[in-house]
């Protein structure tokens, strides 16, 4: 079959830039999900091709990813497009005005290619979208739409042996992911590769004890609500080994994965590295000001790099396994933050500051009998109180709480007075006997076991 380039396809790859790669693994089944869009198709599984496109019709820059198949039927592209003007996001009326300069610039190029198009309507997803045909020279169905605020091209076409109904047959296995298939999608696709997991014989705290769990704690998935009436968040996800180390977390932001944290230990010390996630929505989830520290993935000048990791976390400990002083260093040496803590009767000072003593945040918290924080006090770079919150739990039969209230306290004095700003629950799963443990990245790789169980 001789490889021409058709719609789309044809600007996009006539102003085409950057080079193509071979995507590495995704999906195992022949429906491959794309977790960044947001989309799945059904074309015997995932591409052989991505490349990086970007072009201009009129006042509107295209730019973004597309990704290629090919078999004896003929080839699908599926691209996924920013929108830009002025090098800015649209507006809705923009979007609209961008989609209609698009589909004039995709008819030029067909037409300068021979071909004869019909169109027709259709709708995806609530989007008035329209679909292009062509038969005889080249059998061709072509698709576009806004999802999730970019533009999606869909794209199937042959030029001998593959029928307009087989393309077509192709292009409807289009549609949008489940907010749990896209969860997952992403967690596959952005997970950063599991670092060594062996425990270091004689260390003296673990992650479930530092974070005040019970028993032995296989998974803790969080979730958050302004209030009663809202519809559970997706916030964090943690998993834990059965020596009660942390595997792996996900910190979700507007419901969908934000950072990816893989945990493990070199040289006997803890160490992760971290992946930020990107997921297009519309409008644009807002970013939650996680701080996100991966380390250097290549040579830098000047610097040794320890590519097993990307942050190394040293700690002391006192008499009583606590923490007291814990560095964040990259791989290249350099420190990211130190976190010094003092313990005053029931209260806990963490002060974390940078390489140089600049400060970046201060809390005192307040623990009950159980070590449970019941209250916590954001303070100042001088120690002054800045925000007090109050936290009111319910426990499951082990003694881990399962839903948490927390309350800001507003106006002093007699005016002082408590309300609810965020209601917290949580599930949790434990590790039974030696041959079902729930965390499966004991065993598997991280990126075919994360957050599937929970999911």
């Amino acid at each position: 079959m001789t490889k021409r380039v058709f719609p789309l396809l044809i600007a996009a790859f006539l102003f085409g830039i950057g080079s193509v790669f071979e995507l590495c693994g995704q999906t195992s089944s022949t429906e491959f999900h794309e977790g960044t869009t947001g989309y799945s198709v059904d074309f015997g599984g995932r591409p052989d091709y991505r490349e990086y496109i970007s072009f201009q019709s009129g006042a509107y820059k295209f730019l973004g990813n597309v990704l290629d198949w090919e078999d004896s039927v003929g080839r699908m592209r599926i691209a996924s497009l920013f929108v830009e003007r002025d090098r800015l996001l649209l507006s809705p009326a923009q979007r609209r005005q961008s989609y209609a300069a698009f589909l004039t610039h995709a008819r030029k190029e067909m037409s300068k290619d021979g071909l004869t198009i019909s169109e027709r309507p259709f709708n995806f997803a609530g989007f008035a979208g329209v679909e292009m045909r062509s038969s005889g020279k080249v059998e061709l169905i072509e698709r576009s739409l806004f999802l999730n605020g970019q533009l999606v091209i869909i794209s199937a076409f042959s030029e001998k042996t593959g029928t307009l109904d087989e393309l077509t047959a192709r292009v409807d296995s289009f549609r949008e992911l489940t907010r749990n298939e896209r969860i997952i999608a992403l967690i596959d696709a952005y997970s950063p590769w599991p670092l060594p997991r062996t425990t270091p014989s004689g260390f003296v705290s673990t992650d479930v004890s530092e974070n005040r769990l019970k028993g032995p704690v296989a998974a803790v998935r969080e979730f958050k609500r302004r209030n009663p009436r809202d519809e559970p968040e997706f916030s964090t996800e943690y998993r834990y080994d059965r020596n009660g180390f942390l595997l792996i977390e996900v910190a979700f932001s507007d419901g969908l994965p934000e950072v990816i944290t893989s945990w493990g230990w070199v040289n006997g010390k803890r160490a992760n590295r971290q992946a930020s996630v990107t997921a297009f929505t519309d409008p644009p989830r807002s970013p939650s000001g996680r701080t996100i520290v991966s380390g250097a993935y290549g040579p830098v000048d000047g610097d040794d790099i320890d590519l097993r990791y990307g942050v190394m976390v040293e700690t002391e400990f006192d008499d009583l396994s606590r923490p007291i002083k814990r560095k964040n260093i990259s791989n290249t040496g350099d420190i990211v933050s130190i976190v010094n803590y003092k313990y005053i009767g029931n209260m806990i000072e963490r002060h974390e500051t940078d390489a140089s003593g600049g400060f970046m945040t201060s809390l005192r918290q307040v623990v009950d009998a159980d070590g449970i924080i019941i209250q916590e006090i954001s303070l100042s770079d001088r120690g002054d109180p800045s925000l007090t919150r109050f936290f009111e739990y319910k426990n499951d039969e082990r003694g881990n709480w399962i839903e948490r209230t927390v309350y800001e306290e507003t106006g002093r004095g007699r005016t002082r007075k408590r309300r609810v700003v965020e209601i917290n629950t949580r599930e949790i799963q434990y590790h039974v006997d030696e041959n079902r443990s729930v965390a499966r990245q004991e065993t598997h790789d991280l990126r075919e076991g994360c957050c599937r169980e929970f999911l």
